[in-house]
């Protein structure tokens, strides 16, 4: 099942949490400082005291999954070093993320079958250096995609097809006998619109939906990557995201609220499976180091990040490399189509896998 056994398995012994590196693409870096990866930390800062963590990031704009098993692959390259030699950090869990269209491809559009049998050879080689693949389901966009308008037609078609490709990536990768769980982002995007949908309201238009997404309809806000961070933490904590007080100043008390009640009831089995908090530490830090980044400034946000050129049919441009780490510091509230919703997408998906033709 999607949402059991997400939360990190650790033994009553263990004084730390999971160091987790991030292998994504804009998906994953945008909203820098803010982006995923710093947004985890920083909930983790907060809401688990005890723990001593590292997490790092490497990304690239566009990259799929074989251009990271590329990388993978290549002595000398970043994520070569971190995972095949040792780069200092021993990891826990590497979380992978494809490009945001590739993984609702028909199952015979060669860069899905490419992307399908980057994931198996990705989790060996994470395997390998002792860490455990957690894949990062990402969202519909907002609109659906205008570049590919008869496979996404809308956001809640899209989101399905992407669904079910990510769990064909965990059954591929589980057949080959390596441990993999998916962090169900994208569904918390679902169970926000669909909200929207049992209230009555359009959910595009100014909606707390509709400000998960930066101007262009695809790329998370501020508020977006805030929601993402809140599923991982939930995800590999195995504790409920409810009364974090942590995130971005662009994300308003009202809308972090509803996100985290929205979280804790989505993933309501993984809540409370593990004991995750040793006893036999008293503090514990989360690392930040600074590895330094290559982004550009995006003029829609007005933030840190590196765009994604995600064209239809052909591989996406690759932006510049970046790798970096980081952490910051600085009353649960919801309506009941809120809680309804996500209780129903954590027990069912919908299925819309057929494409038109």
């Amino acid at each position: 099942m999607l949402l059991t056994a997400l939360s990190v398995a650790l033994s009553s012994a263990q004084a730390v949490g999971p160091n987790v590196l991030f292998v994504g693409n804009s998906y994953t870096q945008f909203n820098d400082p803010a982006a995923l990866n710093q947004s985890y930390a920083a909930m983790v800062a907060e809401g688990m005291p005890s723990w001593e963590v590292e997490t790092q990031r490497y990304s690239r704009g566009g990259q799929t999954l074989p251009m990271h098993l590329e990388q993978a692959t290549t002595e000398g390259t970043q994520l070569f070093n971190a995972l095949v030699t040792d780069g200092g950090v021993a990891w826990d869990l590497v979380v992978l993320q494809d490009q945001s269209q590739i993984p609702g491809f028909p199952r015979d559009h060669d860069q899905y079958t490419a992307s399908l049998d980057a994931s198996v050879a990705l989790a060996e080689i994470i395997e390998t250096a002792g860490a455990e693949t957690r894949l990062f389901m990402t969202w519909g966009r907002k609109d659906g995609d205008s570049g590919n308008p008869d496979y996404y037609p809308d956001f809640l078609t899209m989101q399905a097809l992407l669904t079910d490709g990510y769990e064909s990536y965990a059954a591929a990768i589980r057949a080959a006998g390596h441990t993999v769980e998916i962090v169900p982002v994208g569904l918390a995007f679902q169970a926000v619109y669909e909200s929207h949908v049992t209230a009555g309201v359009d959910p595009v238009d100014g909606t707390l939906f509709a400000r998960l997404y930066s101007s262009d309809g695809s790329h998370p806000s501020p508020t977006g990557t805030y929601l993402s961070a809140l599923v991982f933490y939930t995800a590999f904590t195995g504790q409920s995201p409810v009364g974090l007080t942590w995130a971005p100043d662009r994300v308003t008390p009202e809308d972090r609220s509803q996100l985290q009640l929205i979280v804790e009831t989505l993933m309501a089995d993984s809540i409370g499976t593990e004991d995750p908090e040793p006893d036999d530490e008293d503090s514990g830090t989360v690392e930040d180091t600074d590895e330094g980044s290559d982004t550009v400034t995006d003029a829609d946000e007005n933030t840190n990040s590196t765009g994604e050129d995600e064209s239809a049919e052909a591989s996406p441009d690759e932006k510049g490399e970046d790798k970096s780490t980081g952490c910051s510091h600085s009353a649960a509230f919801g309506s009941a189509g809120i809680l309804m919703f996500a209780v129903a997408i954590s027990v069912m998906y919908r299925r819309e896998t057929s494409l038109p033709h």
